[in-house]
Formats: C-alpha cells, structure tokens, sequence
C-alpha cells in the first residue's frame, strides 16, 4: 500500500511502488546596484533631440548662407572646453534605448561651417561652387554625446560601444572614473619624469636641426597634435 495524494487529500490506493528523487538548488540572486546621486538635465529633455542638417536662416531680416574657408584649425589640437563629463558618468570622446531613468544629450554644436562641392562631371575653375552641406568640427578629446541616469557600466558600454565604432573618426567610450585616471597619469608623468629630453626641451634648443620639418602646431601643443 503506497500513499499518493489527489487534490489535497490522502487516499489509500493499491499503485505500483515508484521511485521518487527529491532535488534541491540554490539560486543567486543579483545584489541590488546603489547608483547614488544622479544628477539629470534640468530641463527634462533626457532623449537626444534631432538636430538640424543646415542652419536655419531668416530671410526677412537679411540672413543668407555665406562661403566659408575650411577653416582646418577647429580640428587641430586638443578640445580645452568640452572634455569633461557634466553628469560624471558615461559619455563618447546616438538615440536608442533610452528610458525614464536614463538620458542622453548632446555635447556638440549642430552643423554650422559650410562646405562646397564639385558637380560630377563640370570643368575646375569659375570661382567657389555652392553650398553642399554643414559640419561640426570637433577637436581630440572632446566628448560627443553623455550618456547617464541609473544605468549600470554594462547597459551603458552596450549602447555607447555601437556608437563609438559608427562614428567617422576614431572615438572611445568613457567614464568619469577613467577621466579621472587619466589626469592622475599625466600628473604623474610630468612629476616623475627623469628624461630631459623631453618635446619641449628639442625644440628649444632645435636639436638634429628638427625645426626644418617641425610646423607651428607642434611647438604649440608639444608635437602631440597635429
């Protein structure tokens, strides 16, 4: 006689003896993350708003697209002003996945400077071509698009991965924890360094004669920029 029990209660009925295996596990369960103070924009505007192709210009008031030179040394160097995280967390050195607790926005200007084009096909000369197209010059170390709220490292390197590699220049995703380290490195490189032959220091004295193919950008920024 074997027990077995039928909708909670306990009948006596004459089964087949069977072999019950009883299993136990253990399950992990994720330690909640502790964000802290997140501080978010104080506008509210926590998704990327669209940015204009082209500047917009009014007509009536005397306003009308205008030639430009390439103007090449809004590319050169290093970026002095935008190269710290305002929200001091994750960030690229464009709108996908954002929700209620994340938001992202823009740390570059829209497209301002002008530049010209060719048509296919026509003779070079008659003077500068129309307008084509704008861009938004950026300079080395300058950050793209901040990205932050209570998200995790993980959630925000998923996201801001595919963005870095989509861009047409070499660019990075980065935290505020690796800002921070890089200030510390250059710090303690420029304390301890015990090499007297440093950039500066040759092209002072312009030893090897290298002020012949040296430019002017490299005694400014110390042949780290070009």
């Amino acid at each position: 006689m074997n027990l077995l029990l039928l909708r909670g209660k306990v009948n006596f009925l004459n089964v087949k003896q069977c072999l019950v295996l009883t299993s136990s596990g253990i399950k992990m369960v994720e330690t909640p993350v502790e964000f802290g103070p997140v501080i978010f924009p104080p506008n509210d505007q926590r998704t990327l708003p669209i940015v204009q192709k082209a500047p917009i210009f009014n007509p009536s008031i005397g306003e009308h697209p205008k030639y430009a030179t390439r103007r090449l040394i809004e590319i050169r160097g290093p970026e002095l002003v935008n190269n710290k995280l305002i929200h001091q967390q994750y960030g690229v050195r464009v709108n996908p996945w954002i929700t209620k607790s994340s938001f992202a926005i823009w740390r570059v200007d829209p497209p301002w400077l002008p530049r010209t084009k060719v048509p296919q096909g026509m003779k070079l000369g008659g003077g500068k071509r129309s307008i084509h197209h704008y861009v938004s010059p950026v300079r080395a170390g300058r950050i793209i698009i901040e990205y932050g709220g209570y998200v995790t490292i993980d959630e925000a390197l998923r996201i801001l991965k595919n963005v870095a590699i989509s861009l047409p220049f070499p660019a990075e995703m980065v935290t505020q924890e690796d800002l921070v380290e890089e200030e510390k490195t250059k710090k303690f490189i420029e304390e301890n360094n015990r090499n007297i032959y440093t950039w500066e220091f040759m092209m002072k004295w312009n030893m090897q004669n290298c002020s012949r193919w040296l430019s002017q950008y490299d005694y400014i920024w110390g042949g780290k920029y070009r």
